[in-house]
């Protein structure tokens, strides 16, 4: 049986042949299996129908030889002139839902979205080079991979064109090149011209070179904020950033930097948003006065402002270098050193990242940026934070500027969330936050200012209820799974309205300032005993935030198991973090009913549809990270790590304590896993491990599981579910509920025999006065330190 799949073969995009298909996506399935044709996804061994209604997918056949290809063709060619086919009309149903079927060339090369980017830049500086990154088809044979990589060099110089930088990284299946080539042939490549680069049997794709997407625009002001000394222990996590301000009295001791590429005295300009991730990771948001960390955080700076101007903030990667190198790198620096140093940061396991290429935002095809976070992230057992990325213009069609300008409340945060609706497929993730082991942050349009919502010309775009930030970029992710995975605040961003049209308004967000923001610490001298604050906020301060909040989480855990938990390696402690992060996640059920009534869409039917909506703004939704770090009377959370072979399960009991038996009212049962999966970039199954915990018993405690709650397979790296229930139920002493975490059979040959995983769980009374608590600890082999530890 031949096989399409949803994925380019990086290794052999010559003996392809793309469907350009119509229609639902499950139509042309069922067209294809009549014929013997299989659909294979990257993580799945069946079809997945995600309820989209694709108006045009690309699926990708691999044939023998040329000669079957120019069969197929031929067989398409009469069938667009309106022919019989003959023996072969079973082909014709296939067909009927195809726009066109071609052989792989350059439209695949260079992506509509890539085009148009080039396109732009080309005609934007026509007398200069446009730098442009290269990814090669991928050869796993050194030989055959330089003979390629050789003529492909040979022919960009032939056309004019030099190479800046390469980097080949074989676990990713990553051989790129970056190149400078004209404007003209650069416009010859968005116009995927034969007689272009993007006719290259070697290149498997060009696109511009990656541009993250930093917030820059700074609104400064000066502060005494006291900071007393403390000791610091060793970092466990990690930034890669802009350069920071290391002197700052808020920062100081606090970083321990590795200037490993040499940025520091480059960096003439500003230092704002690697001082801003820096000062919100170790102190939070200001406004808040909250206690900082107990360890040093590590700092290797990626970015810098070379331009020593500060109404132009610019902070970017080194221009001459390919930022998948850049990223891997850092990593290497951190857990194994290299060029005869030791490792900077052994210990680190979580990592913040609060860049996104806005360059290419994530359409179905996983980007090498994110390929690279995933292999990293399953190789040296680190927790990735990323950003989800950032969109500051919305459109809200069919509104009129007075009438936007002049509402207010509920009817007002309506009229946003219809232009986010309206919208959403033009605010897709920036890479690489669509990762599958990374956890995405989406910014919450929330901080501590509380300003009104109206001052001056600026307006609060959804000045009631709980949603996600309007310049926060939605999901879903790769392979529809999950994305963001959470919300944290990323402050209360101001609009600024504009119409062009008469019949729509157009809303820019303004950066983070005094009217909507977090508060971080600022670039700039100190004045006397004062030093500089900022406003920082949108995706970079949430992802900040949410890398604090699992250093917090490691600190309570090092408090209540002290030895016992620091025993454990840093791989079992990322994937124990990363359960707990998103397992008091909520998404309120006001924010829900809204997403559903504007969103929509209507009808009994569609109830896979309207949870997919709510996904790609909330994720799993916000956090409460005091109820993560404590358990109260009435709540007990336990958590465990462990390993787990192939077509293999590990079991755990969660004690019942016996107040609940017998007992009427509500309660409910948390359940999230989390792991790191290993990747195989250039194969099908891209995903090659996949989790679960088996569907339990639960009826002995509660009665149904949680509607608008995420698959029960998940299509990422962690399952989230909550079941409650409020009958009494009896059950005798001693009593548990088995919780399995399975293995399913692996999608791929080299993969490791076991894979670790961390598994959290809560029970949880409504009635504050059952004792759950003590209940659950007492049955418990290894138990905290502290016996209660009260969330705030």
């Amino acid at each position: 049986m031949f096989t399409l799949r949803e994925e380019p073969n990086a290794l052999a995009p010559e003996t392809l042949v793309v469907f350009e298909t119509r229609g639902t996506p499950s139509a042309f399935a069922q067209a294809c299996e009549e014929i013997g044709l299989r659909i294979l996804s990257d993580d799945d061994l069946e079809f997945i129908d995600d309820d989209q209604e694709a108006t045009k997918g690309h699926y990708y056949l691999t044939m023998p030889d040329q000669r079957a290809i120019d069969e197929l063709l031929r067989l398409w060619s009469l069938w667009e002139a309106g022919e019989a086919l003959g023996d072969h009309g079973k082909w014709e149903k296939v067909f009927s839902c195809l726009h066109n079927l071609r052989r792989w060339g350059p439209k695949d090369r260079v992506t509509e979205d890539d085009a148009a980017a080039i396109a732009e830049d080309a005609a934007e500086s026509p007398d200069a080079n446009i730098r442009l990154e290269i990814e090669l088809a991928f050869d796993p044979d050194e030989e055959k991979a330089a003979t390629n990589r050789g003529e492909a060099i040979a022919e960009i110089e032939r056309s004019g064109g030099s190479i800046r930088s390469s980097a080949r990284i074989p676990e990713i299946a990553y051989d790129a090149l970056l190149i400078d080539v004209s404007a003209s042939a650069a416009a010859d490549i968005a116009a995927r011209d034969d007689d272009s680069l993007a006719r290259l049997v070697q290149v498997f794709s060009i696109r511009p070179q990656s541009l993250l997407n930093i917030s820059t625009q700074v609104d400064t002001e000066t502060s005494e904020i006291a900071v007393a000394e403390q000791e610091l222990g060793d970092p466990i996590a990690a930034i890669l950033d802009a350069v920071p301000q290391q002197n700052h009295a808020l920062l100081g001791a606090r970083l321990a930097v590795d200037d490993f590429m040499s940025l520091e005295p480059r960096a003439v300009g500003p230092r704002v948003h690697g001082t801003a991730m820096a000062s919100l990771i170790v102190h939070g948001d200001l406004a808040k006065r909250e206690p900082p960390l107990r360890r040093r955080v590590a700092f290797l700076p990626i970015m810098y402002s070379a331009i020593d101007d500060p109404e132009f903030v610019d902070e970017a990667p080194p221009a001459e270098q390919l930022i998948v190198d850049v990223l891997v790198r850092a990593v290497r620096r951190l857990k194994i050193g290299g060029d005869g140093s030791p490792p900077f940061g052994p210990d680190v396991f979580i990592v913040n990242l609060s860049v996104g290429d806005a360059k290419r935002p994530f359409v179905n095809r996983i980007s090498a940026f994110a390929r690279a976070v995933d292999w990293l992230a399953a190789t040296y057992g680190i927790l990735f934070i990323v950003s989800a990325g950032n969109q500051r213009r919305l459109t809200i069609d069919h509104v009129d500027l007075a009438s936007y300008t002049s509402s207010a409340g509920e009817v007002r945060t309506q009229a946003t969330l219809l232009g986010l609706c309206w919208t959403m497929h033009g605010r897709r993730l920036l890479p690489p936050s669509e990762a599958l082991n990374c956890l995405t942050v989406g910014a919450l349009h929330d901080d501590e200012i509380a300003a009104p919502p109206d001052v001056g010309h600026s307006r609060d775009p959804l000045p009631t209820g709980v949603f996600a930030s309007p310049v926060s970029r939605m999901g879903l992710g790769y392979r529809s799974s999950v994305k963001p995975d959470l919300l944290l605040p990323g402050g209360r961003l101001r609009a600024i309205l504009r119409q062009d049209l008469p019949a729509a308004a157009h809303l820019e967000f303004k950066g983070p300032n005094r009217l909507g923001g977090l508060l971080a610490a600022g670039a700039g001298p100190a004045v006397g005993g004062a030093y500089q604050v900022q406003h920082s906020g949108s995706t970079s301060g949430a992802a900040a935030l949410a890398t604090r909040a699992c250093h917090l989480i490691h600190e309570e855990l090092e408090a209540a198991y002290g030895d016992d938990f620091l025993a454990l390696s840093t791989h079992a402690r990322a994937v124990v973090v990363k359960a707990l992060m998103v397992h008091r996640a909520s998404i309120p059920e006001d924010s829900r009913k809204a997403i559903h009534d504007v969103f929509g869409p209507a009808g009994r039917h569609n109830g896979r549809k309207r949870t997919a909506n709510v996904l790609r703004q909330f994720g799993f939704g916000v956090p409460d990270i005091d109820e993560v770090r404590g358990c109260i009377n009435s709540r007990a959370t336990i958590w465990a790590e462990g390993v787990v072979g192939e077509n293999d399960a590990q079991l755990f009991k969660l004690p019942l304590p016996d107040c609940l038996s017998g007992v009427s009212g509500l309660r409910r049962v948390s359940v999230t896993l989390a792991w790191l999966t290993p990747v195989q970039s250039g194969r099908r199954a891209y995903k090659g491990v996949r989790l679960k915990v088996e569907e339990p018993e639960i009826k002995s405690i509660c009665s149904q599981a949680v509607e608008g709650q995420s698959d029960r397979r998940p299509r990422g790296t962690v399952y989230h579910r909550t079941w409650e229930g409020s009958i009494a139920r009896n059950f005798v002493q001693g009593t548990t509920l088995e919780l399995r975490v399975a293995r399913d059979p692996d999608q791929g040959d080299e993969l490791p025999d076991v894979v670790r995983f961390g598994l959290a769980a809560t029970i949880e009374a409504e009635d504050a006065a059952l004792p759950v608590y003590e209940g659950v600890r007492a049955q418990l082999i290894v138990q905290p330190r502290v016996p209660v530890l009260v969330g705030a």
